[in-house]
């Protein structure tokens, strides 16, 4: 304001208007820097925003990355050790952009970066230089850690006219990444309808619990192929206006907005009183029931005690409930589990380690954790018969379990051969549409007896 006030021109020309000029510009860059890693910060994207996103403005990618395990060594090393690590990183991005691209620090360990190199082959080269190098080892006084990093990507002006929109859409191409790791997505337009989808499921789901829209289907597990000993209970969900959605997309959503804990009851408690009027009232008495439960309703403070009082109202064996915990969460969550977990076992509930061998289990975390049962994934299953591969897998899986007197459950069967397979490789229990699909309660029923 001042600069462009009508001011004598020997007042500008004054010494100390030049000094407030100089101080004016010093603190601007200070605002508008990040103090740590000397990037750009949010502050300066504000500012900058108007250059890259006008009318006719040339076409950029906006590459939103966020490191991934950084949050475990900030933790176990104190912040000093973290600072020291996103300088680092910050020196790595800076030598594989240009001068002409954007590199930011969005914040904590997020980074933002804006290129004109924006065709395909370019975002796959840059996003691959970017993975490699923050993929490499990172030297801190006397430690060595390792680092990973998942990138979402944005193009203007195809995803966005605006630096919030594309920033948005590029953290939810990141979400995408980070259900691998150490890898990048680039936002689509499947992607945004999948986000108008999940949008959908987000308003419809408080309402669903309430008028009753949730149902339960059970499928028979068989032993030796001829005997159906238990059953696995799924959840399916039918709303009036989006049809019949598919489990994978609603629990999604429902882990991430917190309402899955309400869900988890409610599948635990239907689940267990219907096992406990087939056992009372029909032939198909003793059958085993699993449930599949998420890291959240294991977190969820008095999970344990609302167990042991659901089993006690529906009357339900302890010795007969397994629940189905994926191998995943194991490894990002492992400290905090197994005090649960025991707590679990110790109302006798037994415990199953769903998808195993899709993770990264070693034979130490089995012997740590107080596991019942190993599920085989289906994706082993599907090519057992043509594959030497998997067939070594499977067979690899069973030996562990046997060496460790763990049970073992293989799902995904749809053909005789695979059964006969597993049966000769010395799994007995299977699940699997060759044998029954998920079928509700009176089906199952018709089916066991």
């Amino acid at each position: 304001v001042i600069r462009d006030m009508q001011l004598p021109q020997e007042l500008k020309e004054a010494p100390e208007f030049e000094d407030f000029n100089n101080a004016r510009d010093e603190l601007m860059r200070q605002a508008s820097q990040d103090f740590l890693t000397g990037l750009k910060n949010r502050q300066y994207l504000r500012l900058a925003e108007p250059r890259w996103v006008s009318r006719g403005s040339q076409p950029f990618a906006v590459f939103f990355i966020d490191l991934d395990n950084f949050k475990n060594i900030n933790d176990s090393h104190g912040h000093s050790y973290g600072d020291i690590l996103l300088k680092q990183v910050a020196e790595r991005l800076l030598s594989i952009f240009s001068s002409d691209d954007l590199v930011c620090r969005q914040g904590g360990d997020e980074f933002i970066v804006i290129s004109r190199r924006c065709d395909d082959d370019s975002i796959t080269s840059l996003a691959s230089a970017v993975l490699q190098s923050l993929a490499s080892p990172y030297y801190v006084e006397k430690y060595n850690f390792v680092m990973g990093a998942s990138i979402g990507v944005a193009r203007f002006p195809r995803d966005g006219d605006s630096f919030e929109t594309l920033f948005s859409a590029a953290d939810t191409a990141m979400y995408q990444a980070k259900n691998v790791k150490n890898s990048f997505y680039v936002f689509s337009s499947e992607l945004r309808e999948e986000l108008l989808e999940t949008t959908d499921i987000q308003q419809a789901l408080p309402q669903a619990l309430e008028d009753g829209e949730f149902s339960l289907v059970y499928q028979p597990q068989v032993l030796d192929g001829q005997v159906p000993v238990g059953v696995e209970a799924l959840i399916r969900w039918k709303n009036g206006d989006l049809g019949q959605v598919p489990p994978d997309r609603f629990i999604r959503v429902s882990e991430g907005n917190g309402m899955i804990i309400d869900i988890g009851h409610f599948v635990i408690d239907r689940a267990l009183m219907d096992l406990a009027d087939i056992n009372e009232h029909h032939y198909c008495k003793s059958l085993h029931l699993s449930i599949n439960v998420s890291i959240r309703q294991l977190q969820e403070t008095g999970f344990t005690e609302r167990l042991a009082l659901s089993l006690e109202t529906h009357g339900f064996p302890a010795s007969q409930l397994t629940l189905e915990i994926t191998e995943g969460i194991f490894i990002d969550d492992l400290q905090y589990l197994i005090p649960v977990l025991c707590d679990i076992r110790e109302l006798g509930v037994r415990l199953s380690m769903d998808d195993f061998g899709t993770g990264y289990s070693s034979l130490s975390l089995l012997k740590q954790l107080p596991i019942d049962e190993l599920k085989i994934d289906k994706s082993f299953v599907d090519n057992i018969a043509t594959r030497n591969e998997d067939r070594l897998m499977v067979l690899n899986i069973i030996d562990i379990a046997q060496n460790l007197g763990i049970k073992v459950v293989a799902e995904g069967i749809e053909q005789a051969e695979q059964s006969s397979m597993l049966l000769e490789l010395g799994c007995q229990l299977q699940q699997g549409y060759f044998y029954c699909g998920p079928v509700d309660l009176e089906q199952l029923i018709e089916y066991c007896e």
